[in-house]
């Protein structure tokens, strides 16, 4: 009897679940900034929200650049000196309240990744310490946390 061996699945969290987090803290910071452009602000943050996920290529925009391959999943990408190295570069071209937006949209993808079960380094290359959360990446326990959040969508709409 031959076995096939078990393919290992890639441990991210599921894009749907990034869009629609950069979705929920995109309105949150709408509500309080009042942008004059409320759809670009969207716009921005969820393609920023991909960002991190360049340094994969399993991902739907790592799949598009040819160096994904090269990078090292969850490192320097997935770090708050990411964010701060593009926030910086953009704010030498334009400061406004979409450098928020860009800020916004990265940051949902960290904080949601630092919910799952392989975490992140927050602070790589410096600490490698991973701050991890309870969620297994596609599993019901993000299935939920997904309507969840879309539940609060719709609050925070209303409100």
């Amino acid at each position: 009897l031959i076995q096939k061996k078990k393919s290992k699945k890639w441990k991210k969290m599921r894009y749907k679940t990034h869009i629609i987090f950069a979705i929920l803290l995109s309105i949150i910071f709408i509500k309080i900034l009042k942008p004059g452009n409320i759809l670009l602000f969207l716009v921005i943050s969820l393609i920023v929200s991909f960002l991190p996920d360049i340094d994969t290529p399993h991902s739907k925009l790592g799949r598009k650049v040819f160096f994904s391959r090269f990078l090292k999943h969850r490192g320097f990408w997935h770090s708050i000196w990411a964010v701060i190295l593009f926030t910086f570069i953009i704010m030498l071209f334009y400061v406004g309240v979409y450098v928020v937006a860009f800020v916004v949209g990265y940051m949902s993808h960290l904080l949601i990744d630092m919910s799952t079960k392989t975490g992140i380094s927050l602070l790589n290359p410096l600490v490698n310490d991973r701050i991890k959360g309870p969620i297994k990446t596609g599993s019901i326990l993000e299935k939920a946390i997904f309507w969840i959040i879309f539940a609060l969508i719709l609050l925070v709409i209303i409100i």
